[in-house]
C-alpha cells in the first residue's frame, strides 16, 4: 500500500521513504519527492510496515569446506597409526589425533559462533595444539642417550667449567629425564640438550669430522626451532639458558648481529626472572641462587663485549642491577679457576671478564655514544687517558704466571683458549684506547695516504700532504704490544673456529701496526727487530691469504692485497732509508702493475665501512661448516691473486671476523 507524500509525517514514527529506509541513508522528507529518490531515480513512496530483508542463517561454503579438510585429515591420521606396526598405536599417533578431533571441534564452533569469548576460546585452544604438535614432532629428533652423554660430559668438562652458564648436576638428571620420561619432555629442555651439543662440538678443535658438523647444525635449527617457546618462558632458568647458549655459538661466527638480537631477548627474560637483583634469590638454595648470578654475569660480559664490537648501546645499566658477584672463597669450587703450572697460583676466569666488560662499556662511552661525539678534542683526549689507564691497571692485576709470555698448551691444556681469548680483549681495548684499531677511519686514512711516497709512481720520494702526526705517542709502546699479540696468535690450535672467529681482527690490527712501524722508519729510525717483525708479518698474511683462499670470500682476498701492496711500500722504505731519498724496490714488485693502485683505494671500503650495515652473508659459506674447510690447508702461501678489483669491491675482513 503506498501513501501519499504529504501524509508521511503524520503515519508511524517512520519519516524515510521506502528508498532510504531501505538503502540504510538520511532521508530529507522532499516535497514531492526527497533528494536521493531524484538522485537515483525512485519512485519516492512510503509504504507501513516496511521490513528489510534478513540474511539467510547457512553455514558458509568455506566453514564446509574447513570442515571436510579437517576430516580428511582424521583419516589420514588413523590409516597411518593402522599401516605402522612396528610402533603400533604410539603416543604420538594418539597426540595426532587428538590435534586433529580438538581442530574439528575448533572448525565447528567456529562456523556456529562468531562472539569474540568464542574465538578467543579457540585462540588459546589453537595454541594449546600447536604446543603439543611441537612436542611431537621434537620427541624423535635427538640421538641416543650412548651418543649424546660423552659429548654433553665433555662440554662441562672443557667449556662449562670455565664459562658456567649450567648447574651440571642439575642438567645430568634433566637429560636422563629427557630419555627416562618422555611424558615430561618440554620444549626449553629439548633446546638446551641441542644448545649443549652444539657448544661441544664447536668449540672442540678436534672435532671436524662431517658427521660432527651435521650434528651441530642439526642442533642448532633443533634448538632455533622452539625459540618461540624460550622467549615466553619466565617460570624457570633453563630457556634463559637455551638462549644465552645460542649467543655464545653466534657469537663465535663472522656477525655478531644474531648475537646481539638474542642477548636482547635474554636479558628480558632475565628481568622477568629477577636475576639482576639480589632480592629475586629469595626463595632460592645457596645453589640455585649461585647458579642465577653465574648466569647473569654470562650475559653481563657477552652483552658488552658484542655491543662493543657493534658500537651499539648496551642494555644492562649498572644503576638498574645490585647482582654481587659470586664470592669466590672456597677453592674446592674450581668453577672459573685456572690453575697456573706451579699449582698453587690461580686465576678466576669468570672475574676477569665482568672486569674488562667494564672497561668496554667505559670504551664505548668515550667513543661511540651519542655524548662522546659532542666531546671537544681536548675533552676525547681526557676520555682516552683515562681509558689507557683502566686497561693498563687491569694487566697489572693479572698474575705473573699468567702474562701472555707464560702461556702454552703444554702449561695450561684446553683453558689456555680462554686466557688467549681473554688477552685479545684486552689488546682490543688497548688499540681502542690508542685511537690505532683498525676500524679507525682517521688512523688508517693517515697511513694509505702517508704510504704514497713509496707507492713507485715517482722515482724519488715525495713528501706527502699534511695528515697529523703518523705514529701517536706512545708508538713505541703500541709496537710492543703489537709483537706480543701475534706471538701469543701462535698458542692458538687454527682448527679452533670458534676462537679465531673472535681473535682475527685484533690479529690483523697487530700486522698493520708492525706493517706501518716498518713504513714509517723516516719518522722513527728503530731497525733493531725489523727482520723478527717481518717473520711475523708473513705468517699474518699467510693466515689471511689461507682463509681468503679457501673460503673463496672476495672481501679477504681484496684485504690480502692491500696488505701484501702495504707490506712492498714498507720494504720500498727500508731499502731506501739509507739512499738518499733514491725508491729502491724489493725484487718481484711490479711498479706498472702496482702503480695503477693506491693504498688509500685498497683499503677505501675498510676504512669508512659502517659496521652495523645489512650484511646478508651471515649463514652463508662462513659459518660453521664451510669455515672448516681451510683447516686441511698446510698453510702454503697461495698464487698472487687477482688486483684488478674496484675500491667497491673491496670487502671488510671486519665484517668477517669482528
Amino acid at each position: 500500500m503506498e501513501v501519499p507524500n504529504g501524509r508521511r509525517r503524520a503515519i508511524g514514527r517512520r519519516k524515510a521513504c521506502d528508498v532510504c529506509y531501505l538503502r540504510k541513508i538520511k532521508c530529507d522528507a522532499g516535497e514531492p519527492e526527497c533528494s536521493h529518490c531524484v538522485l537515483y531515480k525512485a519512485k519516492c513512496t512510503y509504504t507501513p510496515h516496511l521490513q528489510r530483508p534478513r540474511k539467510r542463517q547457512m553455514v558458509s561454503e568455506r566453514s564446509t569446506e574447513d570442515f571436510q579438510r579437517l576430516e580428511d585429515r582424521l583419516v589420514q591420521l588413523e590409516t597411518r597409526v593402522k599401516a605402522d606396526g612396528r610402533r603400533g598405536p604410539s603416543d604420538t599417533a594418539t597426540d595426532d589425533l587428538t590435534v586433529a578431533r580438538r581442530a574439528s571441534d575448533q572448525g565447528i564452533a567456529s562456523s556456529a559462533s562468531r562472539t569474540h569469548d568464542s574465538n578467543t576460546d579457540i585462540c588459546r585452544r589453537s595454541f594449546r595444539d600447536q604446543e603439543s604438535l611441537t612436542t611431537t614432532s621434537f620427541e624423535r629428533s635427538l640421538p641416543s642417550l650412548q651418543v649424546v652423554r660423552p659429548l654433553i660430559e665433555e662440554y662441562f668438562a672443557r667449556i662449562n667449567n670455565m664459562i658456567p652458564l649450567f648447574h651440571e648436576g642439575r642438567f645430568m638428571r634433566r637429560l636422563l629425564r629427557w630419555y627416562d620420561t618422555p611424558s615430561e619432555r618440554t620444549p626449553a629442555t629439548y633446546a638446551a640438550i641441542n644448545v649443549v651439543l652444539a657448544l661441544s662440538i664447536w668449540h672442540d678443535p678436534t672435532k671436524k669430522s662431517e658427521g660432527e658438523f651435521e650434528l651441530m647444525h642439526r642442533s642448532v635449527h633443533n634448538t632455533l626451532s622452539v625459540l618461540s617457546n624460550l622467549v615466553t618462558r619466565d617460570q624457570d632458568l633453563i630457556g634463559a639458558q637455551a638462549i644465552l647458549g645460542l649467543v655464545m655459538l653466534f657469537n663465535a661466527g663472522p656477525n655478531p648481529r644474531p648475537a646481539s638480537t638474542l642477548i636482547a631477548v635474554a636479558f628480558k627474560l632475565s628481568h622477568r626472572l629477577r636475576l639482576h637483583t639480589r632480592s629475586g634469590n629469595d626463595g632460592f638454595d645457596e645453589s640455585m641462587a649461585l647458579e642465577r648470578d653465574r648466569v647473569f654475569w654470562i650475559m653481563y660480559f657477552l652483552e658488552r663485549e658484542i655491543n662493543l664490537r657493534l658500537r651499539d648501546p648496551y642494555l644492562q645499566q649498572d644503576d638498574d642491577m645490585d647482582v654481587a658477584l659470586p664470592a669466590f672463597n672456597d677453592t674446592n669450587d674450581r668453577i672459573s679457576i685456572v690453575l697456573a703450572p706451579d699449582g698453587v697460583t690461580w686465576l678466576n676466569l669468570l672475574l676477569c671478564r665482568v672486569d674488562l666488560s667494564r672497561i668496554q662499556a667505559q670504551a664505548y662511552h668515550s667513543l661511540y655514544s651519542v655524548r662522546a661525539e659532542r666531546f671537544s678534542r681536548k675533552e676525547r683526549k681526557a676520555a682516552l687517558a683515562d681509558l689507557d689507564l683502566t686497561v693498563h691497571a687491569w694487566k697489572d692485576s693479572i698474575p705473573v704466571q699468567f702474562r701472555p709470555e707464560m702461556l702454552s698448551e703444554a702449561g695450561f691444556g684446553s683453558n689456555v683458549r680462554f686466557l688467549v681469548h681473554l688477552y685479545f680483549i684486552y689488546y682490543h681495548l688497548f688499540y681502542v684506547a690508542h685511537g690505532i684499531y683498525a676500524h679507525n677511519p682517521e688512523w688508517i686514512r693517515r697511513i694509505t695516504t702517508y704510504s704514497e711516497k713509496y707507492s713507485g709512481r715517482q722515482s724519488r720520494i715525495i713528501e706527502s700532504p699534511a695528515q697529523g702526526d703518523l705514529l701517536p705517542s706512545t708508538w713505541l709502546e703500541d709496537i710492543e704490544t703489537a709483537r706480543e699479540c701475534m706471538r701469543l696468535f701462535k698458542v692458538v690450535d687454527r682448527r679452533d673456529l670458534a676462537l679465531l672467529g673472535q681473535i682475527s681482527c685484533v690479529y690483523l690490527t697487530s700486522m698493520i701496526i708492525l706493517l706501518t712501524n716498518k713504513l714509517a722508519i723516516y719518522e722513527l729510525p728503530i731497525r733493531s727487530q725489523m727482520e723478527s717483525d717481518g717473520a711475523l708479518i708473513e705468517d699474518a698474511l699467510v693466515y689471511l691469504a689461507t682463509i681468503a683462499g679457501k673460503l673463496e670470500d672476495d672481501r679477504l682476498r681484496c684485504l690480502w692485497n692491500g696488505c701484501v701492496e702495504m707490506k712492498f711500500r714498507a720494504e720500498i722504505a727500508a731499502m731506501s732509508y739509507n739512499h738518499a731519498g733514491e725508491l729502491h724496490f724489493p725484487e718481484g714488485y711490479d711498479r706498472a702493475r702496482q702503480s695503477s693502485k693506491s693504498m688509500a683505494a685498497l683499503f677505501d671500503a675498510f676504512t669508512t665501512a659502517d659496521i652495523k650495515a645489512p650484511d646478508d652473508r651471515y649463514g652463508a659459506n662462513v659459518w660453521p661448516q664451510d669455515v672448516a674447510s681451510f683447516l686441511d690447508a698446510e698453510g702454503a702461501l697461495p698464487v698472487c691473486f687477482a688486483r684488478q678489483a674496484s675500491a667497491n669491491e673491496l670487502g671488510l675482513w671486519g665484517a668477517v671476523y669482528d
